[in-house]
């Protein structure tokens, strides 16, 4: 008797110990309910962040434009910009052209193509702008020879391909100042519509043909 009173009370025991186990099921749903929680305050935090960055950012943005841009409010500018992209925000590359629009306003053209010089490395799919930027300052100087070739390389690098009717409504300016022939023009023309290959490719195909240009044909004009 004392034999299967044994077994009986072992068996309720083994019962019980079910009955106050919580189940695998209930233990993976609670965990999952607090992995999802966990993910919504790391990105409710990460989105709480972003924001203070960018309303730095926009800050120090107007901050130059009230300041009819300043050398201090850009220097904080460009502190904000180089701060956002350190702490991981994938800034647009419009605040890197405010700013250097900012130095060229300034007329503080070596700051500005240093910057943009660096900016070649780090945006290549901006790299006709960049060209365009260069451009813009070689003509605030007075780079007329240097304004052609940076000129020719932000239209051959440009995304979409070359355009003849943006080049010339563009090359306006320059073409006065080096007294281009319509021959010339129509050279420039024929040789950059035909670059194929990456940005970067024709980029360095446009400055081959610059540089071969400004040996064949302006630097006897000029000498």
């Amino acid at each position: 008797m004392g034999i299967f009173r044994g077994l009986f009370s072992s068996e309720k025991k083994s019962v019980a110990s079910k009955r106050n186990k919580p189940s695998s099921s209930r233990s993976k749903i609670s965990s999952s309910a607090k992995t999802i929680q966990q993910l919504r305050a790391e990105m409710e935090a990460e989105d709480k962040r972003f924001n203070q960055i960018m309303e730095k950012v926009n800050n120090a943005f107007d901050a130059c434009a009230e300041s009819d841009w300043s050398t201090e409010s850009l220097e904080e500018y460009r502190r904000v910009i180089e701060l956002a992209r350190f702490n991981g925000v994938n800034l647009s590359t419009a605040h890197d052209f405010r700013l250097t629009n900012g130095y060229i306003k300034r007329k503080m053209y070596d700051t500005a193509w240093g910057y943009l010089n660096a900016m070649v490395i780090g945006h290549p799919n901006d790299l006709w702008k960049i060209r365009k930027e260069m451009c813009r300052i070689c003509k605030k100087e007075g780079r007329w020879v240097d304004a052609l070739g940076f000129l020719m390389m932000s239209h051959a690098s440009k995304y979409g391909g070359f355009d003849a009717d943006a080049f010339l409504r563009d090359l306006g300016p320059i073409e006065r100042k080096l007294s281009l022939s319509e021959e010339e023009k129509r050279y420039l023309i024929e040789a950059l519509s035909s670059f194929r290959g990456d940005e970067r490719k024709r980029d360095a195909k446009a400055a081959a043909l610059h540089r071969r240009f400004y040996e064949e044909q302006l630097k006897p004009r000029m000498s």
